[in-house]
């Protein structure tokens, strides 16, 4: 008797580790974490007057300053220059150089960035911030970039899951 209440248990035990293993776990349900932080950076906008285009990727736009007219082509070089803020205007990264007497407080790279535009470049569909800005931009140019975190993941000194504020000047194309 004691056999069978040993194995009627044991049976149990497998049956329940094999309901338990066939629910459906959601460890990461990527639109509701959108949701939110789109509406953090919608309440952001709103809260400071600012008006701006939403773009496909769910980037919001604000043009500050026109450029010049002249947009990047492939085998371009262009320079840029970048700050990006939480949504509590907290400075995480620069390549400015007025932010250079306060560098230890963020992460701050003393040059201005350059891209070369590389054949089939703009018809990326996923790109990194500074690919972004310089899409958008023509030279002397400066626009503002509000971007939920998968736009902005894997940059050195943004904490994840942190929707962000950029300034981006194309500072010059070069041919």
């Amino acid at each position: 008797m004691e056999k069978i209440k040993k194995r009627l248990g044991l049976l149990a035990c497998i049956c329940l580790s094999l309901i338990l293993a066939c629910e459906e776990e959601v460890l990461f349900d990527f639109d509701e974490h959108l949701a939110i932080e789109l509406a953090e950076i919608d309440n952001f906008l709103s809260r400071n007057g600012i008006a701006t285009e939403t773009l496909e990727n769910h980037a919001r736009l604000n043009v500050v300053a026109e450029g010049n007219g002249i947009i990047p082509q492939d085998f371009d070089t262009v320079r840029y220059l970048f700050s990006i803020y939480d949504l509590d205007s907290t400075l995480l990264i620069s390549n400015r150089e007025e932010f250079s007497s306060i560098a230890n407080q963020f992460w701050f790279i003393s040059d201005t960035a350059s891209f070369v535009a590389y054949p089939g470049w703009s018809e990326q569909t996923l790109l990194g911030f500074g690919f972004l800005g310089v899409s958008l931009s023509q030279e002397q140019s400066l626009i503002q970039l509000f971007m939920p975190s998968y736009l902005i993941q894997n940059t050195l000194g943004i904490p994840a899951d942190t929707p962000v504020m950029m300034d981006f000047e194309v500072v010059e194309i070069l041919r």
